[in-house]
């Protein structure tokens, strides 16, 4: 018997599942996260250089596709629920000011830092860590991890 001709275990797709999800929101939370602060911070104006801009859509576009893939192909086929667009904007509605907050947080440091005020930056960083903690809300929206 070939590898390809064993079905995965119901864990291994539940697992991919997860581990796409994650994939796609870690690229949809960036872009939020960017324009939130560009909001926020810099009165609506744009922050990234458009090849960078351009870049992180083209990203965001492949992350979108593997996604429909796994919906339209995957899904069906191995009885797994497919990733909904409300679970990913669930997510991005509870994490994308503490991703904005965390990026803004070190950037801050890394100014602190540049100008030689190395103690200075230190409350910046202790709240970056801080926010690069995971709460359980946002652990929760993610979905449990599959024992093996």
């Amino acid at each position: 018997m070939n590898a390809l001709e064993i079905p995965p275990e119901e864990w291994e797709i539940k697992t991919f599942r997860r581990a796409l999800k994650t994939f796609v929101l870690k690229w949809m939370l960036l872009d939020r996260a960017i324009q939130i602060i560009s909001t926020e911070h810099c009165s609506g104006m744009r922050i990234l250089y458009n090849d960078t801009a351009a870049m992180l859509e083209k990203d965001i576009q492949d992350a979108q596709r593997l996604c429909d893939v796994f919906n339209h192909d995957i899904a069906p086929a191995f009885r797994v629920e497919p990733i909904r667009p409300e679970e990913i904007e669930e997510y991005l509605q509870a994490a994308a000011q503490r991703e904005a907050d965390k990026m803004m947080s070190l950037a801050r440091a890394k100014a602190q830092f540049s100008f030689g005020n190395r103690f200075s930056s230190c409350p910046f960083i202790v709240d970056a860590i801080r926010l690069t903690e995971t709460p359980e809300n946002l652990r929760r929206l993610l979905g449990p991890l599959e024992a093996q």
